[in-house]
């Protein structure tokens, strides 16, 4: 099963008002950052809170939609669906996610 949070993506122009406006704790940014050397599949899945600028930095084997998909589902489990769905009102991907 595949969180909520990553079904099929809106434009950022829908984006809430809150979350372009930074007023309300829960939207999210989403990107990875990887190597421009080649030199592993290896990168970072970064979530960025847009009002409090909080950080979760996770390593993920390669940046495809699988395992950015497994990492959020896995951070789901971790913390409980109920405090998930609370804490990540709006989750924002970059174009390259």
């Amino acid at each position: 099963k595949h969180s909520n949070a990553l079904n099929a993506s809106k434009s950022i122009e829908k984006r809430p008002k809150e979350a372009n406006e930074r007023t309300e704790v829960g939207h999210w940014e989403m990107d990875t950052v990887y190597s421009g050397n080649n030199c592993s599949k290896d990168c970072l899945l970064t979530l960025t809170e847009r009002m409090t600028r909080a950080e979760i930095i996770c390593k993920i084997p390669d940046r495809t939609a699988a395992s950015v998909t497994g990492e959020i589902d896995k951070l789901e489990r971790q913390i409980g669906s109920s405090k998930f769905r609370h804490m990540f009102k709006t989750i924002t991907p970059d174009n390259g996610v």
